[in-house]
């Protein structure tokens, strides 16, 4: 299922993120702003790392902290996208559009249906959770678990007030594109809480490259549409700073020789 959701994901990434000028063509609606469809696309392709490293592993303790994030997130996009359904190209008259968006409908309504199944079987299997191989400090873990009350808090703003919410975020948003901002906000905000309550950086394994490509593409985004970024806005400065955290986060966790192995020899056992 994990690696399912990856593919679908990069089918939807590669072309927002190369060609973010073109989703009157080639996505399920149209995003007037280039910096917005191009970060969508940076989000997607960050996403499926993480479900693919997830999917990787050989034990549930080890790839379930894509899980909860990934189904919470098509949930949303499934209820955004009945929300503002008359916005997207359903009906178009290219069929390329129309196509997409079918197959966007489509996918949101299967994958959460199918990973909700899957998920609630996964848990009715008896057994135990491994000891944890490499517990978080305690200010480590109040961090992620801030984080995350943080990013659900804004996340839940933007879904239910997306234009009042907009004047919080560093680019102009729509009312359907700022609830696509909350549903990413909100998974991002279950996956940092629940590596919190996981508490242990072996098991959080699937993350950090993840985070790390994140970083790396939404700085790409940001130097490609610097002009579009309102830099009066703190939201601005914020988001630039987050992304260099997020970038030495990933990589200090993913490259660290010590913690590097007990990662690879948790996802192995």
């Amino acid at each position: 299922m994990l690696i399912a959701a990856a593919i679908l994901v990069l089918g939807v990434g590669f072309p927002l993120f190369l060609f973010p000028k073109n989703t009157d063509v080639d996505f399920a609606w149209t995003v007037a702003s280039p910096i917005m469809a191009a970060a969508l696309g940076a989000s997607y392709l960050s996403a499926s790392v993480l479900e693919v490293l997830a999917a990787r592993a050989n034990t549930w303790a080890n790839a379930r902290v894509a899980v909860p994030a990934v189904f919470v997130f098509t949930v949303l996009t499934l209820a955004i996208t009945f929300i503002h359904i008359d916005l997207f190209h359903l009906h178009a008259g290219v069929f390329s559009a129309r196509f997409v968006a079918w197959v966007w409908l489509a996918v949101y309504v299967i994958v959460p249906i199918i990973l909700g199944i899957v998920w609630f079987r996964q848990t009715r299997i008896p057994g135990s959770d491994a000891k944890q191989i490499a517990p978080m400090s305690p200010p480590m873990r109040a961090i992620w678990l801030a984080s995350g009350l943080i990013l659900l808090s804004l996340g839940a703003y933007l879904l239910v007030a997306p234009i009042s919410a907009s004047a919080l975020w560093p680019w102009p948003l729509t009312a359907l594109t700022g609830r696509a901002v909350g549903a990413w906000l909100i998974g991002f905000g279950v996956l940092s809480a629940h590596a919190g309550i996981e508490n242990d950086l072996a098991r959080l394994y699937p993350i950090f490259p993840a985070l790390t490509l994140f970083a790396l593409l939404h700085g790409i985004v940001l130097i490609r549409f610097h002009t579009d970024l309102d830099w009066t806005r703190p939201s601005a400065w914020v988001y630039a700073l987050v992304l260099v955290g997020w970038l030495a986060i990933g990589l200090y966790n993913w490259m660290s020789p010590q913690k590097h192995a007990g990662d690879l020899a948790a996802l192995e056992n």
